[in-house]
């Protein structure tokens, strides 16, 4: 079996993040996507990449260029250390670069984190920030990990939370 190259990616980069109607993984594959941008690439400490999530959402991968200019940190509606490996694999296609980008220290102070050889951090695994995502457009509800609270709590601010969520019934 060969090995698949891993695909190269940097800070500053902008990806898409597929959404999904279900759990059942590429079969539930909505077409869309949001927005996401390499914050910082510390892979090598922590196994992880920081990065922001945006309220920004496409209905087909060529539509990105008609949405870049509206990509600000206003719309930023989580920043989270996450896994590497759809970013590696190219399911989390990288589309644009930009060196506008989020600061990271109004998140985490990264400095400490680095000189702590990145003990404490959490990571949140990629296929939990597609369903993060996929939650916030109404694609999945907004309670369907185990912690029913936990989608909030990847939240930068309670006031990004969307106000109509679905929600499942228990």
């Amino acid at each position: 079996m060969t090995k698949k190259k891993n695909i190269e990616w940097k800070k500053g980069d902008i990806f898409l993040v597929p959404l999904v109607y279900g759990l059942n993984g590429e079969k539930d594959l909505s077409g869309q996507f949001s927005i996401a941008q390499v914050l910082e690439k510390i892979d090598k400490v922590t196994g992880g990449v920081l990065c922001a999530f945006y309220d920004v959402k496409i209905a087909r991968e060529d539509e990105y260029d008609q949405v870049k200019l509206t990509i600000d940190d206003t719309k930023v509606v989580s920043v989270q250390f996450t896994s590497i490996d759809l970013l590696n694999s190219g399911v989390w296609k990288v589309v644009d670069h930009s060196d506008n980008i989020v600061s990271s220290k109004e998140y985490f102070d990264i400095d400490s984190i680095m000189l702590e050889g990145g003990a404490g951090i959490r990571v949140v695994g990629s296929g939990m920030m597609i369903y993060f995502m996929s939650a916030y457009y109404r694609l999945l509800p907004w309670n369907i990990a185990h912690d029913p609270e936990y989608f909030d709590k990847l939240l930068i601010s309670k006031s990004k939370k969307p106000k109509n969520v679905l929600l499942k019934d228990d």
